[in-house]
């Protein structure tokens, strides 16, 4: 129930007769509280974690929030709330829930052959459907081969995959890569007449107030964006720079603090960006030709693990937006950081969180 279902709601108890206050979400017992921030402060020294930022929900409403460490080891700058961080491929959350909307529109059909809407492809690839490039099941080449030089424009890239062969029949495994972004992100463009920058931001940014979310390359000026960092064998490095043309928005290239983070999924969740139907059939795990279920759920990482169910994606190997779902609760993390001294999967920062508050939170 949102909050103006429940003022609504709560009028109509009162017959009227006088205004009610809406009662915030309530943050987490200390209890909790302090096992949480014992497993953060002993995961930020273990690995030497330069700084993060965190905000953890509870069945949909954000219960928790933290930050630790520096925004800048140089200058010494704290992470705070306002910190931006470099979500990398956790950008492809909001380029599928477009594609939802979309649908929900009556402007894309997901089982339909990518050619429909992208002219020019491939004989070999007309087949290849919407759906099975949003779960990487489709068989298409890679154009992104780092540490080769990134092809400059969306042409130079398609070029690249166009040249090289299918990597395998569509629909039979799945392999991650960022040629079906690049498609999807002209499938978007083609429905609307928009840019997919121009869409995100009136669909979701501007729309829900997540207003320090924005698109912008490695070399991009971004305010209160955090410097990146990465591990190496003689300690913690600026991390090695990839650019990150905008014809690679599907894929990458989303900048934003965690709160703003919570703030969309709250509203994911609440149904407020796709219909609970659509939320439901994203969240449905692809099936492979050989009735095998794919790790991924309309391009969102599926996993199903110790009576838990993930949903969610990482991002550059310092960002984590996962969703989980067990006995009828649902937890929600949200994990950005700038890089460590040593490496480390910030996923198992979600699911151990996740474990945390469910054991926490069993008898709600």
């Amino acid at each position: 129930m949102n909050l103006i279902t429940r003022f609504l709601a709560c009028l109509a108890i009162l017959g009227l007769s006088s205004a009610c206050a809406v009662a915030a979400p309530q943050p987490f017992e200390p209890e909790l509280r302090d096992e949480i921030e014992q497993y953060l402060s002993d995961t930020k020294q273990e690995y030497g974690i330069a700084g993060y930022s965190i905000a953890i929900l509870h069945n949909g409403e954000t219960r928790y929030s933290g930050t630790a460490g520096y925004a800048s080891i140089e200058l010494a700058a704290d992470v705070n709330d306002d910190t931006v961080f470099q979500v990398f491929s956790v950008s492809k959350l909001f380029t599928i829930v477009t594609l939802m909307q979309l649908v929900e529109a009556g402007l894309v059909d997901l089982d339909a052959p990518l050619a429909q809407y992208v002219h020019g492809l491939p004989d070999t690839w007309q087949e290849v459907t919407v759906r099975q490039a949003m779960s990487h099941s489709s068989g298409l080449p890679e154009y992104y081969n780092w540490p080769q030089k990134t092809p400059e424009t969306a042409a130079e890239a398609l070029e690249v995959a166009f040249a090289a062969p299918m990597e395998f029949e569509r629909g039979t495994k799945t392999k991650y890569n960022q040629t079906n972004y690049l498609l999807l992100k002209q499938v978007i463009e083609h429905v609307t007449g928009n840019t997919l920058e121009d869409e995100v931001q009136a669909r979701m940014i501007q729309a829900h107030g997540l207003a320090q979310t924005q698109y912008a390359g490695e070399f991009e000026v971004v305010h209160r964006r955090a410097v990146m960092y990465r591990s190496s064998k003689t300690g913690i490095k600026h991390n090695i720079f990839i650019d990150q043309p905008d014809y690679m928005f599907a894929s990458t290239g989303l900048n934003s603090p965690a709160r703003d983070l919570a703030i969309w999924f709250e509203k994911l969740l609440d149904h407020q960006l796709i219909s609970e139907a659509s939320l439901k059939a994203m969240w449905t795990p692809m099936q492979l030709t050989d009735g095998s279920t794919a790790n991924f759920a309309n391009g969102w990482e599926y996993s199903d693990y110790k009576g838990m169910i993930a949903f969610g994606h990482g991002g550059g190997n310092r960002a984590d937006v996962r969703h989980f779902t067990k006995d009828g609760q649902s937890v929600t993390v949200i994990y950005l950081s700038n890089g460590s001294e040593r490496e480390f999967w910030p996923g198992n920062v979600s699911w151990a969180l996740a474990d945390i508050v469910f054991a926490a939170r069993g008898n709600d």
